[in-house]
């Protein structure tokens, strides 16, 4: 007795590109403060207490926020720059080294 088969065709996995992580940057258009949320290279977020550091107003005073239990933090719209500060930040999980991201 036959029976009608069909066999999937090969899947080739594809990797990530991004092999680093990211910080997504959210302004509030109300008060303007800014929501910072980390994400890993997989796209998950950091652990609570990660320690973010972000270009300040200039380059010996970057802002630093620590996140809370949803994986994100905020910067207070009185503590940002004037303007855009392009640059590199850094990514601290609890118990680990620092990770630069741009």
């Amino acid at each position: 007795m036959e029976v009608p088969v069909e066999t999937p065709a090969k899947v080739t996995p594809e990797t990530p590109a991004q092999k680093t992580p990211t910080v997504e940057l959210e302004q509030d258009p109300k008060t303007g403060d800014v929501t910072v949320t980390p994400k890993q290279p997989d796209g998950s977020t950091y652990p609570p207490g990660t320690k973010v550091e972000i270009p300040g107003k200039d380059k010996d005073h970057p802002i630093t926020v620590t996140t809370d239990e949803n994986g994100k933090a905020k910067v207070p719209n009185a503590d940002l720059p004037e303007g855009k500060v392009p640059g590199t930040g850094k990514i601290t999980e609890p118990g680990k080294p620092a990770v630069e991201f741009q």
